[in-house]
């Protein structure tokens, strides 16, 4: 409990037992990649496919969001993996537990690679945008790099559960801002409640993102 308070800068609780307070200690997670399952109806025009013939002239398309958290280097710096793909966990996770930062940043400012080459699966570590995260009270903040253009994600962390401790995000604030210094902000749709339902019932391109534990990443828990 006093190394994890360490690490992150915690207050070192007073009181209970350790099991208790391991787990009730609110910090980022590094021991897995946050995954976000996303979705979206994509319409059919009748006549177009043999799918229209179904009942239901639609089908829903689904893709996922990931984040990897690392751990301060021995300089401080805190790197970010973020990617967003159809491939699923196994994949992701094979790819991200190994990736190393710096020379990812490097592979992005040399490779000028076309939106065909980017969506192959060869080359899906083209499409992992790196960069650092910072926390800011319960906010997780990203500075990323994908190819000409800057991201800046805001998360806020809080508790899933019980098995999840530290294990969700909800997106706050999502920008790109490109080569020309125009700025993208991305309607999040989420419901007005503020209980991290979608807004449309067709749609959900930012859900809640949920820690997925990877053994390969387990000794930095």
């Amino acid at each position: 409990v006093r190394a994890t308070c360490g690490r992150w800068q915690l207050p070192i609780p007073k009181k209970g037992t350790w099991r208790h307070n391991f787990f009730k200690l609110l910090r980022p997670r590094c021991d897995g990649i946050y995954v976000g399952e996303c979705r979206y109806v994509h319409r059919i025009r009748l006549g177009t496919s043999l799918e229209a013939k179904s009942t239901r002239p639609f089908h829903w398309v689904d893709y996922r969001r990931y984040i990897r958290l690392l751990p301060p280097d021995e300089n401080g710096t805190k790197f970010a993996f973020v990617l967003r793909d159809v491939c699923n966990f196994d994949v992701a996770a094979e790819l991200l537990s190994k990736m190393d930062p710096t020379r990812q940043l490097m592979a992005l400012a040399k490779e000028k690679l076309t939106a065909e080459s980017r969506s192959s699966q060869a080359h899906l570590w083209a499409r992992v945008a790196v960069g650092t995260w910072e926390r800011c009270d319960a906010n997780i903040e990203i500075r990323a790099r994908c190819s000409d253009d800057q991201l800046y994600l805001t998360l806020k962390l809080s508790h899933g559960s019980d098995q999840r401790f530290s294990g969700r995000l909800d997106w706050a604030e999502y920008r790109m801002v490109d080569q020309e210094g125009d700025v993208t902000t991305f309607n999040l749709g989420r419901s007005p409640d503020g209980d991290g339902r979608p807004l449309s019932t067709e749609k959900d391109h930012y859900p809640p993102m949920y820690i997925r534990t990877c053994p390969k990443l387990e000794h930095l828990l």
